[in-house]
């Protein structure tokens, strides 16, 4: 469970090559677009909408960050898709440390704003038989800080609930001998976070966002096992973004994958790589031209304290990027099995 965002910049008037809208936002946000040059800054952090008035010079007309709190939802953890057995409940807490200041434009640095993200998500879900099928029912929901800082300009900052997700997987194949599973998990994030069109951070989305992602893991020697994950997002309108107007978004298309070590008893160490595309946004009836090509590279160690509680340490970093912000952070994790 991960934040990824990317963020959208738009190149002021005097620097534009083409009549083309450019703006930059993070994956799986609310988007928004700019109002007048050097006058308004409207960005989107992840379901996170952020709007800031400032002056700005005519490189860089505004940094908008977003954090999606589906994102906390879509980007797996290594192992998540070995089938637990029926009966079980599992309760999950997650603390998140995200940094940015670097942001690209069509594969060029276009900005060098502070964004600094710190995020916290409960989770619940509870395990069933469904004839003979292993099926889940989990709920997702997330609080986020979001600070931007422009330079020589003024921060702009807020925190609040997200909107929640619903999370219903199911396994359609288990075979534990060999440590293989594969698993269908549609995802419904509903518009029920904080949001109001006038304020400065806003961490609900206020759209729908629904999301298909099937799992495989299978064991490939005794100690080393691998997750090949995809899914595809499709996103709702949101008719009353910062400024006026109506955002729509293209699906967002990812590919997640990892290998994992069982070096002793209960510790684990993994390494892993996301790949996100596609996502193109279009902002009060304009497109945004602004299709996001990332790749995140993840290492985790986690370890189970008891039979019933695993702790993750995770860092992962944005090691290219078209169209947004690069980030770096840490995520804890805690689960409890019950």
């Amino acid at each position: 469970m991960h934040i990824y965002a990317y963020i959208r910049i738009r190149l002021s008037e005097k620097n534009r090559s083409s009549p083309r809208r450019h703006p930059l936002e993070w994956h799986l946000a609310a988007r928004t677009g700019l109002r007048h040059a050097g006058q308004d800054i409207t960005c989107a952090l992840g379901g996170t909408l952020v709007h800031v008035k400032q002056k700005i010079s005519t490189q860089i007309l505004v940094a908008a960050a977003c954090v999606q709190t589906p994102a906390f939802a879509i980007d797996t953890d290594p192992l998540d898709y070995v089938a637990p057995k029926p009966g079980v409940s599992v309760l999950g807490l997650y603390y998140g440390d995200w940094d940015s200041d670097r942001q690209y434009a069509r594969g060029h640095r276009a900005g060098s704003n502070s964004i600094d993200l710190n995020y916290g998500v409960a989770t619940y879900v509870k395990f069933h038989d469904v004839a003979g099928y292993v099926v889940g029912t989990k709920i997702v929901v997330p609080v986020n800080h979001l600070r931007v800082s422009p330079p020589g300009g003024e921060d702009s900052h807020g925190s609040g609930i997200g909107d929640p997700t619903f999370v219903f997987p199911v396994w359609l194949y288990s075979k534990p001998e060999t440590r293989t599973y594969f698993a269908v998990t549609p995802r419904l994030q509903v518009p029920w976070g904080k949001y109001h069109r006038h304020s400065t951070i806003n961490p609900g989305a206020n759209r729908y966002t629904f999301v298909l992602q099937p799992g495989f893991t299978t064991g490939l020697t005794e100690k080393l096992s691998w997750d090949l994950v995809g899914d595809v997002q499709f996103f709702g309108k949101n008719d009353d973004i910062p400024g006026g107007g109506s955002l729509k978004q293209k699906p967002l298309y990812s590919l997640q994958t990892h290998l994992t070590y069982a070096v002793l008893p209960g510790l684990e160490a993994s390494v892993g790589a996301y790949r996100y595309t596609g996502g193109e946004t279009e902002v009060r009836g304009v497109d945004s031209n602004d299709r996001t090509r990332t790749t995140t590279a993840i290492a985790s160690l986690g370890y189970w304290a008891t039979g019933a509680d695993n702790f993750l340490i995770q860092y992962r970093t944005d090691t290219s990027t078209e169209s947004g912000p690069k980030f770096s952070g840490v995520q804890l994790r805690y689960l409890h099995v019950f």
